[in-house]
């Protein structure tokens, strides 16, 4: 807030587009648009933006949703304003749609087996999305079966 980040993390050393390929450990930035109202019952904002925000901070968590398959990453900020870490919750799906840039690690050997396991994550929460889904339309088939009369 007050210009301070820059120190830390200049601009420049977001060197890596990594949208659509964020995991543990990276190091973001991106911009998100900022509204004046919020609804509670929707939990979207309303009206156009005001304007934009530069996000950066460490994705400290990501998981995948238990029925949807929702990616949702912890994004930890901290700055000169603010000691205390604060986080962020954020789509995976809103994270990616902007131009999402991360740091180099001192490892990229590192991030590669990080990545892996994620993905092997969201290649089982696919799959099992998908088994449910199939199990509801059998389970469906059966129920319009039976209350037409055919068994």
């Amino acid at each position: 807030m007050n210009g301070e980040g820059e120190h830390k993390h200049p601009a420049w050393s977001f060197v890596m587009n990594c949208k659509g390929d964020s995991c543990t450990g990276d190091v973001v930035m991106f911009e998100q648009n900022v509204y004046e109202m919020f609804s509670i019952a929707s939990r979207s904002a309303t009206g156009p933006p005001c304007g934009t925000s530069v996000i950066v901070g460490w994705i400290v968590k990501e998981s995948y949703g238990a029925v949807k398959q929702q990616h949702t990453f912890t994004i930890e900020q901290r700055g000169e304003t603010t000691p205390s870490p604060s986080s962020l919750l954020t789509k995976g799906r809103n994270l990616y749609r902007l131009k999402t840039m991360r740091q180099r690690w001192e490892n990229e050997s590192e991030r590669h087996k990080i990545l892996s396991e994620k993905h092997f994550r969201g290649n089982a929460a696919r799959s099992y999305r998908a088994a449910c889904l199939q199990e509801k339309e059998i389970k469906k088939a059966l129920r319009e079966r039976t209350s037409k009369g055919n068994i």
